[in-house]
């Protein structure tokens, strides 16, 4: 068994296995699951028989009487591939999928009107593969309402309680392994309901190359999430800059397992790369609202009177403008 030091607390990577991996947490955000659980997303090894595009979610419990916190499940996304929260690298073949409802076929990126009652609530039901990022946009509501997304083994993803008359862009639920995933609307008092919804998949840009003078031009979807992605290749001691979008425009750059390098929100991003290797942007809107971007890719080499960026750049991941 070996130790590890992670957000102040003493871990135990128990098993065989994991003893022969160095553990990467650079890219994972704790999140507690209960009083006595802790949950990592996005851990990466290194290291013999493991593979850096491979990501696993860990939960350790707390051991009271050691004082430790202990693996007590583990999950693994084999060629799940580089991401940050919900914006993955890779791309899809199926760009945009259907869905069926009532065993009816429908595409997404179009709005529909449905009706949905107590006993027979509105159920879309989607075929998604790992790297879809599905978003909904709600409006024509004529009544309260429950919103779910469930995945495979009746599991709920995300859950939402609306009001009447009122436009929702829900949040983005990434997906992490392929399946059957459901979307249910139900009215919450009244007996019967009817709503427009258009569903989009975030994730269908292609992930492109772009060196120093190329310019990185984005259109965003309006009302719902949606993002495009780029790869650049730094050497240590470059100087990344991109100009700054609309005021809700996000410009996210990461490492290789996922760190959050910057995320300046209406602001030019500018980093120095502390080590060579590839890092990836993202640019989406930060509120759903869709949008155009147009910037042009700066890199400035790394010269004797340039400083390196720290490994502790980053510690300010995003900022805003001032009003």
């Amino acid at each position: 068994m070996r130790r590890i030091a992670a957000t102040g607390l003493l871990l135990a990577l128990a098993g065989p296995a994991l003893a022969a991996g160095t553990p990467h947490f650079e890219g994972s955000q704790p999140k507690m699951e209960s009083n006595t659980a802790v949950t990592f997303d996005n851990l990466r090894f290194s290291g013999t028989g493991y593979s850096t595009a491979d990501a696993y979610r860990q939960t350790y419990t707390y051991d009271a009487v050691n004082k430790r916190f202990v693996l007590s499940s583990s999950a693994t996304y084999k060629g799940i591939g580089v991401y940050s929260d919900w914006l993955f690298v890779r791309d899809m073949p199926i760009a945009q999928p259907t869905f069926t409802v009532g065993g009816q076929t429908y595409a997404t990126n179009q709005s529909y009107t449905f009706t949905a009652t107590r006993t027979a609530p509105l159920v879309q039901v989607f075929a998604l593969k790992a790297g879809h990022v599905m978003s909904w946009r709600l409006s024509g509501i004529t009544a309260d309402f429950k919103l779910s997304v469930i995945g495979p083994g009746n599991k709920t993803l995300f859950s939402f309680r609306g009001g009447a008359n009122t436009n929702v862009i829900t949040l983005p639920v990434p997906i992490m392994a392929d399946g059957t995933y459901k979307f249910m609307i139900t009215p919450d008092t009244a007996s019967t309901m009817s709503i427009r919804i258009y569903a989009s998949n975030a994730n269908s840009a292609t992930y492109k190359t772009v060196v120093s003078g190329n310019s990185l031009t984005s259109v965003l979807r309006t009302n719902v999430r949606d993002y495009t992605k780029f790869r650049v290749v730094l050497n240590k001691g470059d100087t990344l800059r991109l100009p700054a979008g609309a005021t809700n425009i996000a410009l996210r750059l990461i490492d290789g397992y996922g760190k959050v390098l910057a995320n300046p929100v209406g602001l030019p991003l500018i980093y120095t790369a502390p080590a060579t290797g590839t890092y990836s942007v993202f640019v989406y809107n930060a509120s759903g609202w869709g949008g155009t971007y147009s910037g042009t890719l700066k890199i400035t080499a790394a010269s004797a009177g340039n400083a390196v960026a720290s490994s502790d750049e980053g510690d300010m991941l995003s900022a805003t403008p001032a009003r």
